[in-house]
């Protein structure tokens, strides 16, 4: 299996060494790209910035999936332990569904209310992390 690393388009390095007065423009010049509407075409980056500054609208936009806001790693990390624990509390439901189950045909509208705001709150993490959705992984058994 090729991972995806060694699947990369752009592979080809250079580096810049700059003193102190270039620098400030480089940093003067990038924040002003990074305002722009060029920073979500081309990504918001040094290595963006540098694609737009010298190749222009001839360089290659990047993919839909790589533009896609995600959040801050301190978000990120919480959401992540927040996910952990709708996984926890999924597995509780699907337990009481499935003694519920056990006895009588349907389950009491409360508990198809706590499952579908559950799947809900999944989503809405899973979506801000970046993951796929997982529509299917969470239904009731």
């Amino acid at each position: 299996m090729v991972k995806s690393s060694q699947k990369r388009r752009r592979n080809i390095r250079h580096l810049a060494i700059f003193d102190d007065g270039e620098n400030a423009e480089f940093l003067s010049r990038f924040g002003q790209f990074q305002a722009s509407k060029e920073a979500k075409i081309y990504g918001n980056s040094v290595a963006g910035f540098i694609r737009y500054a010298t190749i222009g609208k001839s360089a290659r936009p990047l993919s839909p999936s790589r533009t896609r806001k995600r959040a801050s790693a301190v978000q990120e990390k919480v959401l992540l332990r927040i996910l952990a624990e709708l996984g926890k509390s999924g597995s509780n439901l699907n337990q009481i569904a499935r003694a519920l189950n056990s006895d009588r045909g349907d389950l009491p509208m409360p508990i198809q209310d706590a499952m579908a705001s559950h799947i809900q709150a999944t989503e809405a993490i899973r979506t801000a992390l970046g993951f796929p959705s997982s529509k299917n992984d969470e239904e009731p058994s």
